[in-house]
């Protein structure tokens, strides 16, 4: 497990830059190779009560990522007005979004990226009399609860839910498999995830 710190940076532009933001959900989709590597895209609501949205950074995230050059990253606010950060990847899974020029303000604005990781070096070992092993992606904690979270892992025909972790019990959490083009389509959906918990 990890630890998903988002704030918004407060190092100002000028000496009147600020900015009060606070992220509201977290959608992660996780495409699994056999051999365990992985593409995640990740895609973050962030509401802005006031102030300019400057940059963000996530921390905790998969210390091997590699971000994707192929995929732009994207913002969007509700409005649909369009805004290009700027990402910087930093070490221990660390990266950092700017908003070079104009940064979104007052309202929500989505933020997505993509990235590639391997999930082989969390795998179990070979279940007894099966040729399947476990893999995990973890979704860390984030410094303030959220709502309607959801993971999505596109996994190898023949894959199936995990048990659920003990700190599900309780949890109002949906869960589904179904096939889709050769694969197995794994989702989660929990409507609440407290403070700094990973999942």
């Amino acid at each position: 497990t990890g630890a998903l710190l988002l704030w918004a940076l407060m190092v100002p532009a000028t000496a009147t830059a600020w900015t009060d933001a606070a992220v509201r959900t977290v959608h992660a989709h996780v495409e699994v190779a056999p051999d365990a590597s992985a593409r995640v895209a990740l895609q973050a609501s962030v509401r802005i009560h006031g102030g300019w949205l400057e940059g963000l950074e996530l921390a905790g995230l998969d210390e091997d990522l590699v971000l994707e050059e192929e995929t732009e990253p994207w913002a969007v606010d509700e409005e649909g007005a369009r805004y290009r950060p700027r990402l910087t990847l930093r070490s221990g899974g660390r990266v950092q979004i700017a908003f070079p020029g104009r940064s979104p303000r007052r309202g929500t604005v989505t933020i997505g990226f993509a990235y590639r990781t391997s999930l082989a070096q969390r795998g179990t070992e070979p279940l007894e009399g099966e040729d399947r092993v476990r893999v995990s992606w973890t979704l860390p904690g984030w410094s303030a609860g959220l709502e309607g979270v959801q993971i999505e892992m596109l996994v190898p025909d023949g894959s199936t839910l995990g048990p659920r972790a003990e700190s599900d019990s309780g949890a109002e959490l949906e869960e589904s498999a179904e096939p889709l083009d050769g694969q197995t389509l794994l989702r989660w959906r929990r409507a609440h995830l407290p403070r700094t918990l990973a999942w």
